[in-house]
């Protein structure tokens, strides 16, 4: 399982599958921070969206059960992995300094975009699969 948490910590990004209870599952790409061993954070940032509340911020809301996809894909298939975080979520206004200092050095692209709420997934298990 080390093997998927280095693969997951060195993912650049992922698809946020939340649930809706009246149209099902919603997914949606982001870009996250692994925390220690147990801990995912998804910062929504400032650039331009429809409505600052998003779906999957109301989603969360209703039933915080999350799950978090990366993968890689590539022609050669000996060189196909996926790794898969089943989580529980909830939405915080701000996080620890270090962490949101972290996420910025992370995504550079970041730069002078405020960034809140955000998702807080406590991991409660992580699943995977690879080729080699």
């Amino acid at each position: 399982m080390m093997d998927a948490i280095r693969r997951l910590a060195q993912s650049r990004s992922a698809v946020l599958g939340t649930v809706d209870r009246d149209r099902g599952v919603h997914l949606v790409p982001v870009v996250f921070t692994v925390v220690g061993d147990d801990r995912i954070v998804i910062a929504v940032d400032s650039k331009r969206k429809r409505s600052r509340r998003l779906r999957r911020l109301v989603n969360i809301e209703a039933d915080p059960q999350v799950s978090l996809l990366v993968d890689e894909y590539d022609d050669d298939w000996r060189r196909l992995w996926w790794v898969r975080v089943d989580g529980s979520a909830s939405v915080l206004e701000s996080v620890e300094s270090t962490i949101e200092r972290e996420h910025r050095q992370r995504y550079p692209q970041l730069e002078g975009h405020a960034l809140g709420p955000w998702i807080d997934i406590e991991v409660e298990s992580i699943s995977g699969w690879s080729a080699i």
